[in-house]
């Protein structure tokens, strides 16, 4: 049997709900083999197909098989994604952040904030006695972590600002941060962060606010004023020495009306005596295991992201000047959208353009 057969028969299989064939025809567009280019967007539309009730599965391949293979197909997927990057003129959106009912399948592991190795509660890791906040497996680790670490220790300590310090302890929060704005890298974003009078923080509104969007608020012409801020504005999070995020909270409950500024550089997957391109291969790969594994943030990086690009090698830096950006919202789950009609033939036919 011939690639172009053997792609047919995947196809009309495909076409028949077969779940077997949906799958072999989205590793094929995945990685541009059995016959097909590469094309993302069509082998993740298959992985869409895969999920719907009324696929059938003939027992080509063994149930661990078959979901090895999805599941490193959506991964491979969403990592293009955040590669990529969403749209520099993206409108912004916002999104409730609950740290009652976190969506991290972690459960009650631990995470080194030096090496990222995981471990069940109490089992070796210790924790960081300055802020009480990070976990290190080792004294290796804190000792190669302290000089990122330093600044934010100093900022979670007992004299800190009380609400930086409610922001770094806040479950989920900080990660949800730094996702949400390497999500939307192009745009230059401030990560606003607000709770209501009479809040007790439970329930959080996180707020994407554009470069192009800032002097809609007051508090954005005085960032603009600002050296360290106005060089962030200038350059973008992805041109400057470290992957830097900017965050304003607005958290009433903590302290009335008033507003802190401030900005973040160091994340912990940039290592100084790396190349930069080095850098960005690890930030973005950290990046694609806290949206697939550890916050189940893939709807997001969906919303805010394109894959309609011209070019599969896109640089990680370009952006699709194709996509108009998503809408903003308010109160809605990260990353929330409509759901598409499925299209006539959607299951992977066409072949090579």
């Amino acid at each position: 049997m011939t690639e172009k057969d053997g792609l047919a028969y995947f196809q009309k299989a495909a076409d028949s709900n077969s779940g077997d064939a949906m799958t072999m025809l989205a590793v094929f567009y995945a990685n541009g083999k059995g016959g097909v280019d590469k094309n993302l967007a069509r082998a993740e539309a298959l992985c869409d197909e895969i999920d719907m009730p009324e696929t059938v599965w003939m027992e080509m391949t063994s149930p661990e098989q078959r979901t090895g293979m999805i599941a490193t197909t959506k991964q491979e997927i969403i990592h293009e994604r955040l590669r990529r990057g969403g749209d520099a003129d993206a409108k912004g959106y916002s999104f409730v952040h609950d740290p009652l009912q976190e969506d991290t399948p972690m459960g009650s592991q631990r995470i080194c904030s030096g090496c990222m190795k995981t471990a069940p509660q109490g089992a070796g890791m210790k924790k960081c006695q300055g802020c009480k906040v990070c976990w290190y497996c080792s004294k290796e680790c804190q000792k190669a972590d302290w000089p990122r670490h330093k600044a934010d220790c100093s900022l979670m300590h007992p004299d800190a600002k009380i609400d930086e310090k409610w922001f770094r302890s806040c479950p989920g929060l900080l990660n949800a941060v730094w996702l949400t704005a390497y999500i939307n890298r192009n745009a230059i974003p401030v990560i606003d962060i607000s709770t209501m009078p009479g809040d007790d923080g439970s329930r959080l509104v996180v707020t994407v606010i554009p470069k192009h969007e800032l002097m809609n608020f007051n508090w954005g012409w005085r960032m603009s004023q600002k050296a360290p801020s106005r060089e962030y504005l200038a350059k973008g999070p992805k041109n400057l020495d470290t992957f830097q995020i900017w965050v304003h909270l607005d958290v009433s409950h903590l302290n009335g009306s008033q507003q802190v500024l401030f900005g973040m550089d160091g994340f912990n997957f940039v290592d100084r005596s790396k190349t930069v391109l080095e850098n960005k291969k690890l930030l973005n790969a950290a990046m694609t295991w806290q949206a697939c594994t550890v916050r189940n943030r893939v709807a997001e990086v969906r919303a805010h992201t394109n894959l309609e690009t011209a070019d599969e090698s896109v640089s990680p830096d370009t952006k699709d000047p194709t996509s108009a950006g998503a809408p903003h919202s308010s109160g809605n789950t990260p990353g929330s959208a409509k759901k598409t009609k499925k299209k006539k033939g959607g299951k992977g036919g066409g072949g090579n353009k």
